[in-house]
């Protein structure tokens, strides 16, 4: 039978782990960080789009009507909820009514 070793760290080995990793991120918050949180707020929108509706609204057209959007569901949606897909766009601020059956997708400006 194997005997298992315990290994025991040292209460000032784990006090200086724990000080050098704390230095290590703080470090990497000071260089990276601005560019880290851009990149998160970025991913953030692209998680938020990508979510229920995986690429669907990127595969629409600038301008488009509710068939349009049923036909890249493949008609896997009711009419209510394709209507509540573009209803939450419209709320999020991704797309404006520009008729009574169409809309457009709203131009961001990085």
């Amino acid at each position: 039978m194997k005997r298992l070793i315990e290994i025991r760290e040292s209460k000032a080995t784990i006090e200086f782990a724990l000080m050098m990793a704390e230095y290590c991120l703080t470090e990497q918050i000071k260089t990276f960080g601005e560019a880290l949180q851009s990149q998160y707020v970025d991913a953030q929108d692209e998680c938020q789009r990508y979510g229920a509706n995986h690429s669907v609204f990127d595969q629409l057209a600038p301008t488009f009507t509710i068939d349009d959007l049923r036909a890249l569901k493949r008609g896997f949606c009711s009419d209510g909820a394709l209507r509540m897909i573009i209803s939450r766009w419209m709320r999020d601020g991704w797309i404006s009514k520009t008729d009574r059956h169409r809309w457009s997708k709203v131009k961001i400006e990085n």
